[in-house]
């Protein structure tokens, strides 16, 4: 089944959220329940006007969703259409009237007014199916993506006229997204290559290749417009996650997020729909089996995995912010999860208006929880104003706790007197992240069995994570704390921790962070 991932559309494959550790008053909602029958192919969202569009598979059939609140949807009404709907995209025309459109197997695009309840316009887009659209609101065009005489091509409409404004261009893959200012599409490639393309120009920026992936998909672009997502998958290993900056076209990251197994020629596993949220801070990904994964982007942490569902996940759509997500599954369920209620549970103190103190935060962002984090990331986001200076007090400080300070604790772990290795223990956890290269050259240069398994006991308490360290954890959230700031002071914080900071992996975040 083709997967087509774009900004404001995901096509669609497989089932719904449910939980995992959630706390127990914040488990999904089921919206929506499976008839058994109805099938979905593909969905659409406007979070301005809490309307969610959705097509049935096989079916010449549109219905739409009014939420007047996330928990208690309305029918609003549906629509016989003359060919199977093969997808959906909200779009605003030049009177500022938001419309949706939807392609159909035979290749034509409809547009669609919910409010009269009727079909507005149609135009044949290509000469057969068509996979997928997209809609640039800054340059007024209707990106689609579809078949004619058995190859897939890209097209550019501009929905006034219903007259292509750029010439076909040859589309090998099966997934393209535009840029949040409309400036930039990206595009799959056989091969494992994405190619970034300059828009409406159509001129080729670069070309790579992630590897020796058999195939990328679900291309998306971030909300800032400089990293680009992909799913890269290869037969029989596992589906990632790749990261990719916009500026060098250089992968930064990478997440093992689900596995691929041969079942006797049926592939199990791998990605069916990829999203950012709309700040950024989150990713969500949704595969062939029953759960749909968010990652926190800055790090690449799991934060929650959410199983149960009847089937592949087709779709993942944020509605308006991060707290509210919407899931639909291939057979017609939709679930809705409140991250606002789950958040609620990690700090109590992160729903009271801040003081002075914004300690627990810094030390939130050093957790290993990545849920943890992202909440430490949004409370210096709303509280701007004291975060800045606070930051720039931790990371301007001098480095008075490292070389000198962290070898006598770790001397002293040795020492015979209980109360002083009691005292070095206790102070080297609070620094247990940055202490670790000392504690281990300690065990390299040899020390006597006690101090060994002291070491050895403090060294068990930091986690294990997947391609990162612990201590590059604080740093890479405060980078992006910064990059959301649009302040003079922000900047000049981000030019400090692109030269000073300890890791080229580091330093190169906070370049990326800069825009350089």
């Amino acid at each position: 089944m083709r997967c087509f991932c774009l900004l404001y559309v995901l096509v669609l494959c497989g089932g719904i959220v449910a939980t995992a550790w959630l706390p127990a008053n914040a488990q999904p909602i089921s919206v929506r329940k499976s008839d058994g029958k109805t099938l979905i192919q593909a969905a659409a969202i406007d979070s301005s006007r809490n309307i969610l569009v959705m097509a049935q598979m096989g079916k010449m059939q549109l219905s739409s969703w009014h939420f007047f609140d996330s928990k208690k949807p309305t029918a609003v009404y549906q629509w016989q259409t003359p060919d199977a709907v093969e997808c959906v995209v909200f779009a605003t025309a030049k009177n500022g009237e938001r419309v949706f459109l939807s392609g159909d197997s035979r290749g034509v695009v409809r547009l669609w007014d919910i409010h009269a309840r009727d079909q507005v316009d149609s135009f044949r887009a290509h000469r057969q199916q068509v996979l997928g659209l997209v809609f640039s609101q800054s340059a007024n065009i209707l990106v689609s993506l579809g078949i004619d005489d058995g190859k897939t091509k890209l097209r550019f409409w501009d929905l006034q006229t219903k007259k292509q404004t750029i010439p076909v261009r040859d589309a090998f893959g099966v997934s393209v997204a535009l840029s949040p200012n409309g400036k930039l599409m990206a595009l799959t490639l056989p091969g494992g290559k994405l190619e970034l393309v300059e828009f409406p120009a159509c001129k080729s920026v670069w070309t790579r290749s992630s590897g020796k992936a058999a195939w990328l998909s679900n291309v998306n672009f971030a909300p800032n417009g400089r990293t680009v997502i992909t799913a890269e998958s290869s037969w029989g290993k596992t589906t990632n996650i790749c990261f990719w900056d916009v500026n060098s076209g250089s992968v930064t990251k990478k997440i093992a997020a689900y596995p691929i197994f041969d079942l006797g020629r049926r592939l199990v596993g791998g990605i069916c729909c990829l999203s950012y949220s709309p700040t950024g801070l989150l990713v969500a990904s949704a595969g062939k089996d029953d759960r749909v994964c968010f990652w926190e982007a800055a790090t690449g942490q799991k934060i929650t995995s959410v199983p149960g569902h009847q089937g592949p996940v087709n779709a993942i759509l944020f509605h308006g912010d991060d707290d509210k997500c919407f899931s639909i599954s291939h057979a017609g369920d939709v679930f809705f999860t409140d991250f606002a209620g789950i958040k609620k549970h990690v700090r109590p103190t992160a729903n009271r208006k801040p003081g002075t103190d914004l300690q627990p935060f810094w030390q939130d962002l050093h957790s290993s929880e990545a849920l943890r984090g992202v909440v430490a990331v949004e409370f210096f986001l709303q509280h701007s104003k004291l975060a800045l200076p606070f930051l720039k007090s931790r990371l301007l400080v001098r480095k008075q706790k490292k070389g000198e300070w962290f070898s006598k604790n770790v001397n002293d772990l040795a020492n015979a007197n209980f109360g002083v290795r009691q005292k070095a223990a206790v102070e080297i956890e609070k620094q247990l992240y940055a202490a670790e290269p000392f504690l281990r050259q300690r065990l390299t240069n040899g020390t006597d069995l006690e101090t060994r398994r002291r070491i050895e006991n403090l060294l068990k308490k930091i986690p294990k994570l997947d391609g990162l360290r612990p201590a590059d954890l604080r740093p890479l959230r405060v980078i992006s704390i910064l990059e959301r700031i649009d302040a003079a002071e922000s900047r000049e914080l981000l030019a400090w921790m692109a030269k000073n900071l300890e890791t080229e992996q580091l330093r190169s975040a906070a370049k990326r962070a800069l825009g350089k």
